[in-house]
């Protein structure tokens, strides 16, 4: 006999997903009471969760962590930000990652708040 998997279980797990990502959005955002190498952690945590559960955070929180070192970009620290022909290029010192932010970036940060 063949037995239907409870749907509880996914609701269960989203919800889990989405509180932790609050969670782990917040130590990123609170520099004064984390120390960096836990925001660098919780960084990394919260790509893996995107990536496994499909619930991100919000999009400033994202665009605070660098890809491929998947540390915090802190402008002036570990991120060489400059701005030409109205577009916004970021360069994390640790990994020499480019992210570039074309002109309609502003728009796309004030939409998700």
């Amino acid at each position: 006999m063949v037995r239907k998997r409870s749907g509880r279980r996914n609701e269960n797990r989203k919800d889990k997903a989405n509180s932790s990502v609050v969670q782990l959005s917040n130590i990123i955002n609170s520099p004064k009471e984390y120390r960096d190498r836990i925001r660098d952690v919780a960084a990394r945590d919260l790509l893996k969760l995107g990536k496994k559960h499909g619930t991100r955070g919000n999009s400033e929180t994202n665009s605070s962590i660098c890809r491929m070192c998947k540390s915090i970009l802190i402008p002036g620290l570990n991120v060489k930000i400059r701005i030409r022909d109205k577009s916004v290029i970021s360069t994390c010192k640790r990994c020499a990652n480019i992210k570039k932010r074309g002109p309609t970036f502003h728009m796309e940060l004030n939409d998700n708040d």
